[in-house]
């Protein structure tokens, strides 16, 4: 599937135009809003081919607001892109959990 339109999904305008930038070089179309909330109501009557959602922003974060699209039978199938400018295994794990399945062991790790 080619990807021709995106959703930026940040707090920070400068992020957000920035993003904007690189995606305009690859050919690919762009909105940009200012939190999950407003992400989620244009969700509800635009489908983009990809969402890029920041992990920290005020109000709903993009943890939550990953997991409202995801829950939603509308708009699940849109691949779903997080970042964050925090480091450290933490986030790390955080990112993993929210986009895949995982299988725990049967038994525990000694």
């Amino acid at each position: 599937m080619a990807i021709k339109n995106a959703l930026i999904v940040d707090d920070s305008k400068s992020a957000r135009i920035m993003l904007q930038r690189l995606l305009k070089k690859m050919n690919v179309g762009s909105l940009a809003v200012e939190s999950a909330e407003e992400a989620i109501r244009y969700l509800e009557e635009k489908q983009p081919d990809v969402i890029f959602m920041d992990h920290m922003m005020p109000g709903m974060d993009g943890l939550e607001a990953t997991q409202t699209i995801k829950n939603n039978p509308k708009t699940q199938s849109i691949p779903t892109i997080m970042y964050t400018s925090k480091e450290g295994d933490g986030y790390n794990i955080l990112a993993t959990v929210s986009y895949t399945h995982l299988t725990l062991p049967t038994t525990p790790y000694v």
